[in-house]
């Protein structure tokens, strides 16, 4: 398959390069949300960025930044920010790496100085080779990578290998909807041996730029399979832009038209149909396409290009399959590729009579439904997280143990095609994204109405606590509650409610009674003839009581805080005093009436 390489011709500053790359990913994520997007930015940091009559950094540098601001808000995206320059190894110092969750404006600071640091300093060659290395180490094989490299240069670092070798060893070896953009920035960077390679790399795309400005890329699907019992229906194949743009569909096989469904592409899809040149009923083809192709299937090309100049198609050419029999169908999920999002799942263990809970189970269930008489027909699915942990759960299949890494095989007989997943009670807590990689596709043609070899990867969101007991968390909110409720009332309502006197002395005198106390600090005075105690609950809940005890007190006098200089007396016969209420330095009077006996009160 011949990759076309676009050749920008208008004047324009590097900020369109990368826009226009983010214009093109960004949605590309949107679009196919379903699969974990792992972005990995290989930024060139050599002196010569900051050259020329019209130097490409700062640009370039700000575009950046602001594609990944614009990412960063799509679900399940990871980034890594790789400068690069002469090293023969890129030192981590030179790498950041960051969830697209926990993207923020200090992000933004860390980018900037990581890519200042690096283009400062010593600097004599252009290592594209330690750069690419280092971003192919980046890659997640449970993502779908999307390799940047941003050059202004060739390579030319002796003693670390070709760059030609360094894509086809990844060429050979890639995982599953990954993908490489080289990205000539300038006329100096472009290197025919390596377009060259890239153009035999299925997943490797080469982009040359002049005078730093490209067009908005966009990338669709690159099969289609048809069958000729299904010519009315429609096909469609992926697009990464949003909204509505025109394209052109170019066909000139022999045999089949295409006809473009609604002059364009739209919401992430372009549709068309096909038909037969000579109007032959399926009959009539299938007999035409034997002898053309005894015993197997018909393969064509089309090509769709843009009918915007703003506009330019990465991967124009569309492999078509056609089948000369009822295509071999498979539903899944009801007929969705959507994310799988479950509900957190929650472990806790007992706590005194509370037992330990179950263990939440998650189950995707595959929903199955094949449309093929071909009883050999299946799909084997690969299960990993998107995050290098060790494996820290339990995968059953239709009730059967999985081994870690063991493939999940859906066929044609089975009656049922569920994936259960249970974590470990210790297991790391938090979000947890996982995906489910189709690996291989065995005698189907069609998958939820696309082309089996276009199955994408489904995410599946969740998340896992090991949380307390219930029963722990009742009794630690009632403990809270009755805390606060203490706080509150020792505080605020224990002070209006039971005020601490304020006055230093109190000194009662007459008839053989002699009192002097210090009654400063003291909610309250009892002068009693009984003895009386107080419980150490009342005196830290409303205060202390002084109880003075005098046989002259046959029923009980108290006293209590009036204001801050004064106290009030609250007497019941036989017991009267004037006044009741006694300032510092006054006296009163308190009688008994029964025995007309009379002490003198002073407050000091």
């Amino acid at each position: 398959m011949n990759k076309r390489i676009h050749y920008g011709m208008r004047q324009a500053r590097a900020i369109g390069l990368i826009i226009a790359l983010y214009l093109f990913w960004g949605t590309t994520a949107i679009s196919l949300a379903q699969s974990p997007r792992n972005y990995i930015y290989l930024f060139d940091c050599t002196s010569s960025m900051k050259m020329g009559k019209k130097p490409i950094w700062v640009p370039a540098k700000n575009a950046l930044k602001e594609t990944i601001r614009l990412q960063a808000p799509q679900p399940n995206t990871k980034f890594s920010i790789v400068a690069f320059k002469d090293e023969l190894v890129v030192p981590n110092s030179n790498v950041i790496t960051f969830d697209g969750a926990t993207f923020n404006e200090d992000t933004i600071s860390e980018i900037e100085a990581l890519l200042d640091n690096a283009i400062n300093g010593p600097q004599k060659w252009t290592n594209i080779v330690s750069a690419l290395e280092k971003g192919f180490g980046l890659c997640n094989p449970a993502m779908e990578n999307r390799i940047y490299l941003f050059t202004d240069g060739k390579h030319n670092r002796p003693g670390s290998g070709s760059v030609e070798e360094c894509i086809r060893a990844w060429c050979n070896n890639h995982t599953k909807g990954s993908r490489l953009f080289y990205v000539m920035m300038t006329e100096a960077a472009v290197d025919g041996k390596v377009m060259e390679c890239l153009d035999a790399c299925e997943d490797g795309f080469a982009v040359k730029c002049r005078d730093g400005f490209i067009p908005q890329i966009a990338d669709i699907g690159s099969h289609i399979t048809a069958s000729i019992y299904e010519l009315d229906r429609e096909y469609a194949i992926s697009f990464s832009e949003p909204g509505y743009l025109p394209v052109n569909v170019e066909c000139d096989d022999p045999i089949f038209d295409v006809v473009l469904v609604g002059g364009g592409a739209a919401d992430y899809k372009i549709n068309m149909r096909f038909k037969s040149k000579d109007g032959l009923p399926p009959k009539g083809l299938s007999s035409k396409l034997q002898k053309l192709r005894p015993g197997g299937d018909y393969d064509f090309m089309l090509s769709v290009k843009s009918a915007d100049n703003k506009y330019f198609i990465a991967n124009p050419d569309v492999s078509v399959t056609m089948i000369d029999r009822p295509p071999r169908k498979l539903q899944l999920f009801d007929g969705k590729s959507e994310s799988i999002n479950f509900p957190k799942a929650e472990w806790y263990d007992k706590f005194l009579w509370s037992k330990v809970a179950e263990e939440d189970t998650m189950v995707i269930d595959f929903k199955p439904l094949f449309e093929s008489r071909d009883k050999r027909s299946a799909i084997e699915f690969s299960f990993q997280e998107t995050n290098k942990n060790p494996a820290d759960y339990t995968l059953t299949y239709n009730g059967r143990h999985l081994s870690p890494g063991e493939e999940i095989v859906i066929r044609q007989q089975d009656t049922a095609a569920k994936l259960a997943l249970v974590f470990n009670h210790d297991a790391k807590g938090g979000k947890r994204v996982f995906t489910l990689t189709p690996e291989r596709v065995i005698n189907l043609d069609m998958i939820n109405n696309g082309s089996a070899k276009e199955y994408p990867s489904i995410a599946v969101n969740t998340s896992y606590n090991r949380c307390w007991n219930p029963l722990k968390t009742r009794l630690f909110w009632v403990l809270v509650i009755i805390i606060a409720v203490l706080i509150i009332w020792l505080l605020i309502l224990k002070p209006m409610m039971f005020p601490k006197i304020d006055v230093a002395l109190l000194q009662i005198t007459g008839d053989s009674v002699y009192e002097r106390k210090r009654i400063k600090g003291y909610r309250q005075i009892v002068l009693s003839s009984r003895r009386h105690s107080q419980n150490p609950v009342s005196q830290i809940l409303t205060g202390k009581i002084m109880y003075i005890k005098n046989d002259a007190f046959t029923s009980d006098v108290c006293i209590e805080r009036s204001n801050k200089k004064s106290v009030r007396f609250y007497v019941s016969n036989p017991w009267g005093i004037i006044p009741t209420s006694v300032r510092i330095n006054e006296k009163a009077k308190l009688r008994n009436s029964n025995t007309s006996k009379e002490y003198t009160v002073e407050i000091f």
